[in-house]
């Protein structure tokens, strides 16, 4: 009797793993960072088609970066009815290395690339439309030193989600990394936004002019208004789920003695 409640109990719990397993990702689920950032429903979305934008994250669990979720707007996607999917060709992804700030008032920037890849809309999940107000930013000042943006440009926004990444990067606990992430562009030329964090940890976001550029501190619509970025690395699915299922054959197989 005891077996079997114990076989229920774990039953019930790999259901819930396998729920878990699915590509998309929500509150309900783990994560192995700092903490998720989560999407500002009516904040700013970054452009990540002409620049490279990059935030950092502290390492909660040794193991493979095999799960990487964000979010991102539409360009003046202000419509009743959201433009339809895919919104770009591919996402360029790459880990680093921290560099911390030297105590002379600088920041923190991404360093040394440890991993890179680049993945085709086909090889992403989408989740969503959601819909806020948001604005749309370009991060770099004008030649008046203002940075160029728009409130109330567009409603909605979605999840982007990579999963069960082949050859993934290896983090080690308690360690800080910055995700760096670029889209490329459809013919119809869409421009697309990372979208803005209220979940502030370390240091706030930074962009790329070019590849290989200087790194600056993205700012909104002010040179003092800082921000960080919307994502969450989660632990692989698939390993959840088969240690649960794991567990389920043990105790049967106790039951059957």
């Amino acid at each position: 009797m005891k077996a079997m409640k114990l076989l229920t109990i774990v039953t019930t719990l790999v259901l819930v793993m396998a729920t878990a397993a699915r590509a998309d990702w929500d509150d309900t689920m783990p994560f192995k960072m700092h903490y998720p950032q989560h999407p500002d429903p009516n904040g700013w979305d970054i452009d990540m088609t002409n620049f490279v934008l990059a935030d950092d994250w502290r390492c909660t669990q040794t193991g493979a970066v095999k799960d990487i979720h964000f979010w991102y707007s539409v360009q003046g996607d202000s419509s009743a009815a959201p433009i339809l999917l895919p919104h770009f060709s591919s996402v360029s992804v790459s880990i680093h290395d921290d560099v911390p700030e030297d105590g002379t008032g600088g920041f923190s920037i991404p360093g040394n690339l440890r991993w890179d890849r680049v993945f085709v809309d086909t090889e992403v999940v989408f989740k969503g439309p959601f819909s806020g107000t948001q604005g749309w930013d370009l991060p770099i000042p004008n030649p008046e030193g203002e940075v160029l943006c728009e409130p109330e440009d567009h409603i909605w926004y979605w999840q982007v989600n990579i999963t069960n990444i082949a050859d993934p990067f290896i983090q080690q606990v308690d360690t800080i990394y910055w995700l760096d992430l670029q889209v490329q562009n459809l013919a119809d030329g869409l421009q697309i936004g990372w979208k803005t964090s209220q979940d502030h940890f370390q240091d706030y976001a930074v962009y790329q002019d070019t590849a290989g550029g200087e790194w600056s501190q993205i700012a909104v619509c002010t040179d003092d208004h800082l921000t960080d970025l919307a994502f969450v690395i989660t632990p692989e699915p698939a390993t959840i789920a088969l240690l649960g299922f794991g567990a389920v054959g043990l105790l049967a197989r106790r039951r059957r003695k």
